[in-house]
C-alpha cells in the first residue's frame, strides 16, 4: 500500500521531528526520490553563487551593466568541459544580449581575468 505525502509536508516532519527511527525511514524515503540531495546541491550552489557575487560586485567597484546601452562591453568569464575536465575557455565581451547571470559580468577585460585567475575554484564549484 502506497501513500502519497506531499513534498513540503515530508520536509517538515524530516525537519521537526526527533524521532530517530521515524528521521530514518523520512531520510530514506527523501534520499530515493532526491529530494535531500537536490536541496543540499541547490543550497551549496545558492553559497557559491553569492560568495561569487559579492567578490564581483567589489572587484567592480560600484560599475553595474547596462542592459540598455548596447555599447556597453560587459565582460564574463567562459567555462567548458573538456576530458571531464572543468577548463577555462576565454573571456568575453556582451553588449546586446545576456549569456551569464548579470552579477556575473565585470566592468573590463583587465578584472575578469584577474577574477578568473584568482576565483577558479568558485566559478568551478558553481558551475560544476
Amino acid at each position: 500500500m502506497n501513500i502519497n505525502i506531499p513534498i513540503d509536508l515530508l520536509d517538515e516532519l524530516y525537519n521537526t521531528t526527533s524521532n530517530i527511527k521515524l528521521k530514518s525511514v523520512l531520510t530514506k524515503r527523501l534520499t530515493e526520490i532526491g529530494f535531500i540531495n537536490n536541496v543540499k546541491t541547490n543550497n551549496n550552489k545558492c553559497q557559491i553563487f553569492i560568495k561569487l557575487s559579492i567578490i564581483i560586485e567589489s572587484l567592480n567597484e560600484g560599475w553595474k551593466p547596462d542592459f540598455n546601452d548596447k555599447n556597453q562591453c560587459k565582460y564574463y568569464n567562459w567555462f567548458r568541459i573538456e576530458n571531464r575536465k572543468f577548463v577555462f575557455d576565454d573571456t568575453y565581451c556582451d553588449s546586446g544580449h545576456i549569456t551569464v547571470p548579470s552579477t556575473l559580468y565585470l566592468k573590463d577585460k583587465k578584472t575578469a581575468i584577474y577574477c578568473k585567475n584568482n576565483f577558479y575554484e568558485l566559478y568551478k564549484e558553481y558551475y560544476m
